[in-house]
């Protein structure tokens, strides 16, 4: 038995299909949520992802003066990101629909996570990415059995470029299962600890971050909570469309300029899936931080010193707003590590300076 689409803004219904991929408001936008014919169903794994580790962290939590702080660490899927979840979901889908190619735009955890999924159920794979991405990155893509097409500009231009062109293979960047995937962390940290009272994640098109809230969403309607968690996203100084949209109470903006940053998985001057973020982040409660390079660093420093976390710097954006939060000391508070830092060591240890043990703090209890 077949789901359907619905648009989050106008509550148009289509039929599923791989040829519906977003609503008539706007070409490059992630406006659908996938509803299946029976919930919280989902294929079996493909190579082992989900069920990863929910871990209280009791030294951050010390540190910040909370009792229920913990992490759910995305970076124990098997290509080391929660993009993992994705993938798994739409090659299965891909499988199911007798499609023998597949495409992302994305030069790292998507990249990377797309073509081993791809790799393992025989399908191809192509990913756009910018000339200017690392070797590193087209390497770790070319492992899995990815096809890479280098292309001039930024992130965003490439993106655009490449929903304009409309290139062969199913569009596994711009697609309604995504989120569908990402819903399960919600019900992975319930089955831990109940409805948390916040959950703060790294948003960069903020596909994640909505993924999260269907899931408690739906617990809440099958369960009939009375509770729901507030939604924080993250996001770097001078470079946070879905905080602009926010503030000025639309479904996406685009910025003019924005910085660089080590951050470089959520640094955005469009988030393409902010239909549905701000909807999430506004129905919860909720809110978009800001946080800048120097916290990110910092934060990226304690987690590695406090809990041996070994994150990428984007995940260290989440912990950088921690502090900004209003938080009551008893309240349960979710930290989401979207991916490991395994495959950011040049820049973790640039970072970091290469720890010396007289640097190493105490145990903070």
């Amino acid at each position: 038995m077949q789901g359907h689409f619905e648009c989050v803004k106008c509550g148009k219904k289509y039929r599923e299909s791989e040829n519906v991929l977003t609503c008539i408001h706007g070409k490059y936008y992630d406006y659908l949520e996938y509803r299946p014919a029976r919930r919280a169903v989902m294929n079996p794994p493909i190579m082992g992802e989900g069920s990863t580790p929910l871990i209280r962290l009791k030294n951050m939590g010390v540190k910040y003066g909370l009792q229920n702080l913990y992490a759910k660490d995305e970076g124990k899927n098997p290509t080391g990101s929660f993009k993992d979840r994705e993938s798994a979901l739409l090659v299965g889908k891909a499988l199911q629909m007798g499609l023998r190619e597949v495409f992302c735009i994305s030069s790292g955890n998507a990249g990377a996570s797309l073509s081993a999924y791809a790799n393992v159920a025989g399908l191809e794979c192509t990913c756009y990415i910018p000339k200017g991405a690392s070797r590193s990155k087209k390497a770790i893509i070319r492992l899995f059995g990815g096809r890479i097409t280098e292309m001039d500009g930024s992130y965003e231009e490439i993106y655009r470029k490449v929903i304009d062109s409309v290139p062969g293979g199913w569009n596994c960047t711009l697609n309604p299962y995504r989120s569908e995937a990402d819903k399960q962390i919600a019900y992975e940290i319930f089955q831990k600890i109940g409805i948390p009272d916040k959950i703060i994640v790294p948003c960069g098109n903020g596909t994640n971050i909505a993924g999260i809230w269907k899931g408690f969403t739906e617990i809440a309607d099958s369960g009939k909570w009375q509770k729901l968690p507030m939604m924080i996203g993250v996001q770097v100084n001078g470079a946070a469309p879905l905080k602009a949209a926010l503030d000025n109470g639309k479904e996406f903006e685009i910025l003019a300029k924005i910085p660089e940053s080590v951050a470089e998985g959520i640094i955005a001057s469009e988030s393409y899936s902010s239909p549905k973020a701000v909807r999430a982040i506004k129905d919860s409660g909720g809110s978009v931080i800001e946080v800048s390079e120097n916290e990110i660093k910092q934060a990226l420093k304690e987690c590695l010193k406090y809990e041996s976390l070994l994150m990428e710097p984007t995940s260290a954006a989440a912990f950088a707003a921690v502090p900004k939060v209003g938080i009551l000391a008893k309240d349960k508070i979710v930290v989401i590590i979207t991916a490991s830092g395994a495959k950011s060591l040049e820049a973790v240890s640039e970072i970091t300076g290469f720890l010396r043990n007289t640097d190493k703090i105490k145990n903070p209890a």
